[in-house]
């Protein structure tokens, strides 16, 4: 595979890189997760990492011109003679802030608290047209609102920019100059804080909701429109959750939650971020993708069921393998359970992928009873 590398960021376009030391890894709960990868660098190319690179967003192509990874540039590591540069990490940037806090009346003695309140937004415009809406809500105790404002913005003079460190070793060797990526998925930009409280008590909806509704409305609130509900596969989910949130939980946290609940049948689901930021909510497959053997001299070799070969970085997290040298006199089993006794058979959770054709698949249980403790509010879900 072509380790090929396309970066686009705030409508500049950098140059396609040819990368080295390429590793991703893809969750069956999260989608594409992380992503690391070094070059070896010119001058040019260090002024395009550290001008343009945090932020930047990535996609991982095949020689098809698959997408096999996708996601942002979280922290950018250049390493040129004795100096050495770390940019980020992106995710830790705060450019829309407000603060929910206690009021405190002075006046009286000695000082009473009253009622909780939130401040206005405080915005840095040009770290949001930079690098996005990174949307907090501070959580404070008893303040008066001059405090509470106070705190707000010295929070958003510290925070609405990405930290930037430099460090000199003078005397040693000079070596070759690197410039190191270190980007994450789309879904750790559901970080946004998700309430649906209007005014005077009101919420935008009350009462119950189907579970996959409330994962619609979630995506629908991301201030950065880097998801939606109209690009996204969400599968209708009838169960009923509570409609309202006003506790400033992160989106991700919450999309957890109502994912860990899976259905009325206790049926497990997942949520995943795939190419072009489209969500994808469903039960898991009950079909078996892949057929992996372990004859060929200790080498994996993953094929379809149709037998046909799978690159290495086409496989997928969220799928079912089979083991094909193993236990060959025993049934296969036909359900789901059934294969979680079955030592040929795993439901892949998680796929590590070094280029070029090195692969580790990691497994799961799939558990009933943990979408009924989810269900049943003892797991934190809504």
């Amino acid at each position: 595979m072509p380790s090929v590398l396309t970066s686009t960021v705030s409508g500049t376009h950098l140059a396609t890189h040819e990368v080295e030391a390429v590793n991703w890894a893809i969750m069956a709960n999260g989608g594409y997760q992380s992503a690391q990868w070094s070059k070896a660098a010119t001058v040019a190319d260090i002024e395009a990492a550290l001008q343009e690179g945090l932020g930047a967003h990535v996609e991982m192509r095949d020689e098809a011109q698959v997408i096999r990874w996708e996601g942002r540039v979280n922290q950018v590591l250049v390493t040129a003679g004795g100096v050495r540069w770390s940019w980020g990490p992106l995710l830790q940037v705060g450019n829309r802030v407000a603060v929910r806090y206690t009021i405190t009346d002075t006046t009286t003695t000695p000082p009473t608290q009253g009622e909780q309140r939130i401040t206005a937004w405080g915005n840095n415009d040009d770290s949001q047209y930079r690098y996005g809406i990174s949307q907090t809500i501070l959580s404070a105790g008893a303040l008066t609102d001059a405090q509470a404002t106070q705190y707000r913005d010295l929070w958003l003079a510290d925070y609405a920019w990405p930290s930037l460190t430099t460090d000199v070793s003078l005397g040693g060797s000079s070596s070759q100059a690197v410039v190191q990526y270190n980007a994450v998925g789309y879904s750790a930009w559901l970080n946004y804080p998700y309430n649906n409280y209007v005014a005077n008590g009101n919420y935008s909806i009350t009462g119950t909701q189907n579970l996959s509704a409330k994962i619609e409305a979630i995506l629908d609130a991301d201030p950065n429109a880097f998801f939606s509900s109209a690009n996204a596969d969400i599968t209708a989910n009838t169960l009923q959750v509570i409609a309202h949130e006003n506790q400033d939980r992160k989106a991700w946290d919450l999309i957890n939650g109502l994912v860990d609940a899976g259905d009325a049948a206790f049926n497990r689901y997942t949520f995943s971020v795939k190419e072009g930021r489209r969500a994808v909510y469903a039960p898991i497959p009950s079909e078996i993708e892949y057929q992996v053997s372990l004859s060929n001299a200790g080498q994996w070799q993953v094929r379809a069921l149709t037998g046909a070969p799978v690159r290495p970085w086409a496989v997928e997290p969220g799928k079912w393998a089979v083991l094909t040298d193993i236990l060959p006199g025993m049934e296969h089993p036909t359900t789901n359970a059934e294969r979680l006794r079955d030592p040929r058979y795993m439901f892949i959770e998680r796929v590590q992928m070094t280029l070029p054709d090195s692969v580790q698949i990691q497994s799961g249980q799939i558990l009933t009873e943990a979408q009924a403790i989810a269900q049943w509010g003892l797991g934190g879900t809504a």
